[in-house]
């Protein structure tokens, strides 16, 4: 999903380092451990008040189905799950909390997680051209439509300035999944779709422009590298099953988890995408089926240094990203984004259906949501969502820095 929206500072030009918000960010990682709660309020009473946001969220904006969020408090003893709404709005069968759903470009840090892993135990190079990892015919396609893959690099892919135009945000490729929706889609197709269909955007390095093309390659590098399926590979990297990933998983290409509540619909303006292939998003860049308990649990142990096996390989992954970017983009780096919560800068990433997970370092706090609609009336919507339960949290002044 394209970033929407500053992070308080002057867009940079190229070749010029842009640090400010993110290195408040992994300075504020050393903070953790070090707040303490100061309000005595029941957590009970917290999670009521959590609960009517979302309650709001749903009344006020007749475009949102459902609403779905957790937080994850510790320092507060706060573990806390809600939903609102309606899963499937023809039957009105109601949301529940921790109903999994298509995390869709959330995926992505998944993905570059993985990638990092493999860097980090030598199978791959960050700085590495892409060429030695690719096959023949991805190659071929490559160099047919403009582009030299000896000269992008895997920390490019990674972090959105390869110059590879974006397949998925092309409005004739979401015109054409729509139109068929059983359409079972191939990793090439939609390699060929983006050659065939737009040029690239700059040269390697160059500039940042959001691109899931990109990362159907990455999850093509993860495959040629480990010689095994992306899900496992994904799934064997990080330890799902070591962090608790018990709901987490890929689409159609892994068993669903014994016990899994049924997926949440989600909507693209009117259009239940229940029935969609879930092949249009599946190779990298989207895929995974997650709920957003899962999700904090993930974000705070890949920030927390629990996924990777030396701090160092953190510190990579959160190296910001030196390109032009345009004034409108969050400040980027390898792994993740950074993104507003209330007063708090943290790191984040969010999902084309209206789905965002958050972790704050200062106060080792982790939110995810999504409203299961591609399409709110406005936008600023998922803002207003992210700020009302930043609100409720800071409210009862959860943690104050000693």
């Amino acid at each position: 999903m394209t970033p929407s929206r500053n992070c308080t500072r002057q867009p940079p030009g190229p070749g010029h380092a842009i640090a400010t918000c993110v290195t408040a960010a992994i300075l504020a990682l050393a903070l953790v451990g070090r707040a303490a709660p100061t309000d005595t309020r029941s957590t009970s009473e917290i999670g009521l008040r959590l609960q009517t946001v979302l309650d709001s969220a749903v009344a006020d904006d007749p475009s949102i189905p459902g609403v779905l969020a957790s937080v994850s408090a510790p320092l507060l003893g706060l573990e806390w799950s809600g939903a609102s709404g309606n899963s499937n709005v023809r039957t009105a069968r109601k949301l529940l909390p921790n109903q999994p759903f298509r995390i869709a470009s959330i995926t992505k840090v998944f993905v570059a997680a993985t990638i990092f892993r493999l860097i980090e135990d030598r199978h791959l190079g960050l700085f590495d051209p892409v060429a030695p990892y690719l096959s023949g015919v991805t190659i071929t396609m490559l160099r047919n439509g403009g582009y030299d893959p000896d000269r992008i690099t895997i920390q490019q892919l990674l972090a959105h300035t390869s110059g590879l135009y974006d397949y998925a945000g092309d409005n004739a490729f979401i015109s054409t999944v729509f139109k068929s929706p059983r359409k079972h889609w191939s990793r090439a197709e939609q390699v060929a779709f983006a050659m065939n269909h737009g040029q690239p955007v700059a040269r390697p390095g160059e500039r940042y422009a959001y691109s899931d093309t990109g990362y159907v390659l990455l999850g093509e590098i993860i495959e040629n590298t480990t010689r095994q399926s992306l899900p496992l590979s994904v799934r064997t990297q990080l330890n799902f099953s070591g962090l608790g990933l018990s709901s987490t998983y890929f689409e159609s290409l892994e068993d669903v988890p014994r016990g899994s509540l049924s997926v949440a619909h989600q909507y693209l303006g009117n259009v239940d995408t229940a029935v969609t292939d879930p092949s249009f998003d599946l190779f990298g860049g989207g895929g995974l089926i997650s709920t957003t308990s899962d999700l904090d649990r993930f974000f705070r142990a890949l920030l927390t240094g629990r996924v990777f096996k030396r701090q160092a390989t953190l510190a990579a992954a959160l190296m910001t990203v030196n390109a032009q970017h345009d004034a409108n983009d969050h400040l980027h780096a390898n792994l993740l984004t950074t993104w507003p919560f209330g007063p708090r800068v943290c790191w984040g990433h969010r999902g084309f259906w209206g789905s965002e997970s958050l972790y704050c370092p200062d106060a080792d706090i982790a939110v995810s949501f999504s409203v299961n609609q591609a399409q709110t009336r406005d936008p600023e919507k998922l803002n207003a969502l992210a700020s009302a339960l930043a609100k409720e949290l800071d409210t009862v002044k959860l943690f104050q820095v000693r």
